[in-house]
């Protein structure tokens, strides 16, 4: 911070390219996680519908135990 005070000139473009090369290597990250990202999406997405079986399941062995029969 204290040669970028002193010197700005000279400090800022460093920075710069520094900052250019960082958003090159976050851009190529972020579109490889995307290919991952979308594989996951596409395998869980057929049991993400069925987000009420558990619910259905447990209401069911309630419902059928020898308790539920009764009341």
């Amino acid at each position: 911070m204290d040669v970028l005070r002193k010197n700005a000139s000279v400090a800022l473009p460093v920075i710069l390219t520094r900052l250019k090369q960082k958003q090159e290597e976050w851009s190529r990250c972020r579109s490889d996680f995307n290919k991952v990202w979308a594989e996951i999406y596409a395998k869980n997405y057929h049991k993400s519908l069925d987000h009420r079986s558990f619910y259905f399941k447990q209401q069911d062995t309630k419902n059928l135990s020898t308790r539920g029969m009764h009341l």
